[in-house]
């Protein structure tokens, strides 16, 4: 008999192939953008020479620059934090199976689902490590957050491996891991916080969740890093993961 969370497990598989499908497409996409670009900073210089000039106008006017394409960052810079893969179908299942008997074990089991299909994309055991992390709600503000203080002052000198590690209102975690030179190296589902961690009588995305929520996502992390964090008040300064030496 087929139950639906076997039917949550097939779709999750086919979400992640076709993740991982689009990724490839984009990376591609991106590749041969940045090639057009080469060309087009190429006609520009004989432009400038007198040769082609219509040519080099016209790679200037186009420029991809313009459109934020190829705009230029500082070395090391983290671009945008992107959904983890696998999140969509976790969440969905999260939310039609909140309160429901087993369904933090459901849950659990379809995040190491998940993260062992993203293991196998990147090509790693594990998750990498990393020198320094943020922890933050898994929203489009929240992420864009995070990657601004990972990217800001002296972190962005930081020498090693950058994380965000995310949350969303059911507990489930997610990260992405860039490499010191700001490439991804890692994006998926990490686990589920345990329902007696959850926060009780705090909106989710409120300053009081957030702190509530911050050691539980740490410990998360600890159980699937296999590395210890330092414990940290959510009100202090400095970045929210860092690991003991």
């Amino acid at each position: 008999m087929i139950t639906e969370f076997d039917m949550e497990l097939e779709d999750l598989l086919s979400e992640l192939e076709a993740e991982f499908e689009a990724e490839a497409g984009q990376e591609a996409m991106l590749g041969a953008l940045g090639a057009i670009g080469r060309i087009g900073s190429g006609l520009g210089k004989l432009g400038s020479l007198g040769k082609l000039g219509k040519l080099g106008g016209l790679a200037k006017a186009g420029s991809l620059r313009k459109l934020g394409v190829l705009a230029r960052k500082p070395v090391g810079a983290i671009p945008k934090s992107p959904r983890a893969i696998g999140s969509r179908s976790l969440k969905q299942f999260s939310r039609g199976s909140a309160g429901m008997p087993r369904s933090y074990r459901q849950r659990d089991t379809l995040a190491r689902l998940a993260r062992s299909k993203a293991n196998r994309k990147y090509r790693r055991r594990v998750i990498p490590h990393f020198t320094i992390g943020e922890i933050k709600p898994d929203s489009r503000s929240g992420r864009r957050r995070g990657v601004f203080e990972l990217n800001v002052g002296w972190r962005s000198n930081v020498p090693g491996n950058r994380s965000l590690v995310t949350y969303d209102r059911q507990g489930n975690v997610f990260a992405s891991v860039w490499d010191q030179s700001g490439r991804r190296i890692w994006n998926g589902v990490v686990g589920v916080v345990p329902p007696r961690e959850m926060p009780r009588g705090v909106q989710y995305g409120s300053t009081g969740f957030g702190n509530e929520i911050e050691n539980s996502v740490r410990r998360v992390m600890q159980r699937v890093t296999d590395r210890r964090y330092l414990v940290k008040h959510p009100s202090a300064g400095g970045p929210d993961l860092v690991p003991r030496l």
